[in-house]
Parts: structure tokens; C-alpha cells; sequence
């Protein structure tokens, strides 16, 4: 499973302490991006200086067995999976800005993101793989469990991901056509597209 963007901005998540690492064996660090990540999401890891001028994408997949995430990781494609982590954070955009997004945007929405999705997204770099142990605490509605959390960092060039969701666009062709208003909705999107990516 592959969560969206959406669904990885920071719900609030559970507490837990992170009881075991990959790199825990070695004696070593979680890597900076791993830690960016866990603290603030995409954005915080887009901040760090190795990234400068790319955007980045990580794949995640959580259960509570270990040798079943380590088939999810080994089953990794960056060609299959990256087109879907490039959607599903266009879909979060336009989501963010409209809670009703069919009726804001009408039928262009379902359109961009099933174009989005299809369309054959290049230039993704697969960075490191990373998992942690996680121990969720014990609250009111749920007993102490642990889970294991496996993460795959891709990036990609700003401008080459700019040049391709360009090419999306244009081959989005909603039928019906959006209303005046709907049409509206999308440029101010569109225009500040960016803005909080």
C-alpha cells in the first residue's frame, strides 16, 4: 500500500517510540531524511540541503510483520510506483485547496488525477530504503502494539516534474467542460500550484 500525500500529511498519528532501526545493528544513525521525514513530512525533508532543486516522494507501507513489509520492499518498482506518488500528491494539491473537489472543480478533477496517473512520469532517482520498529503506547481506545514501517525515498528534478505535470494539463479533457466558475477554481490552483507542494 501506498499512502498519498494527503494521507501522509500529518494526520495525527498515535504516539510511539521507534524501538529499532535498520541501521540500529551497526551502531549508527537514522539517516537525516528518515528523521526530516518522521518530524515534518515531505516538506521538512525537502528542506535539507541534498535536495535542494528536487522534489521528493517516499513510499511507505506499515504492518506487524516484518518479513511481509520486506517482500513489499523487495516488490518496489520506482517505474510502477512513482506515477502514483506523483498523482496522488497533484490529487492532495487540489484537494487542499477545495474540501469538495467534484463539485469545485467538476469532472476535471476525476480527469487529472486518472491522467495523472497514467501518464508515463520520468526522471525519478531512487534514493535509500529505510525501517523503523515502532511501539505504539498504550491510550484509552487501543492496547500497546508494535508495528514495523518500511520507506522508499525517490526525488525527482523540480523542472523536469514542472515540463511533465505541464504535459498533464494539456491532455486533461474533462467532459462536461468546466463551468466558468469551476474554470476559475482550477487557474487559482493551478497558478499556486507550488505553493505549499
Amino acid at each position: 500500500m501506498v499512502l498519498n500525500p494527503a494521507e501522509q500529511s500529518w494526520l495525527i498519528e498515535e504516539p510511539y517510540i521507534i524501538t529499532e532501526h535498520k541501521n540500529s545493528a551497526a551502531g549508527t544513525e537514522m539517516p537525516d531524511w528518515v528523521i526530516a521525514y518522521i518530524d515534518g513530512g515531505l516538506a521538512e525533508v525537502e528542506n535539507l540541503t541534498d535536495y535542494q532543486g528536487r522534489f521528493v516522494f517516499i513510499a511507505r507501507n506499515e504492518g506487524s510483520n516484518f518479513t511481509a513489509m520486506n517482500h513489499w520492499l523487495e516488490g518496489f518498482s520506482q517505474e510502477l510506483d512513482y506515477p502514483r506518488l506523483a498523482a496522488a500528491r497533484i490529487e492532495a494539491r487540489f484537494f487542499s485547496a477545495a474540501p469538495l473537489p467534484d463539485q469545485e472543480y467538476g469532472a476535471f478533477y476525476e480527469e487529472l488525477v486518472r491522467t495523472a496517473s497514467d501518464y508515463p512520469w520520468t526522471g525519478a532517482a531512487r534514493g535509500e530504503d529505510f525501517w523503523i520498529r515502532k511501539n505504539y503506547l498504550p491510550t484509552e481506545e487501543q492496547d500497546e502494539r508494535e508495528t514495523w514501517e518500511f520507506m522508499v525515498l525517490l526525488t525527482t528534478d523540480k523542472t523536469l516534474f514542472y515540463y511533465q505535470l505541464e504535459t498533464v494539463y494539456r491532455n486533461v479533457k474533462p467532459i462536461p467542460a468546466p463551468t466558468k466558475d469551476q474554470l476559475n477554481a482550477i487557474n487559482r490552483v493551478k497558478d499556486r500550484f507550488f505553493d505549499g507542494f
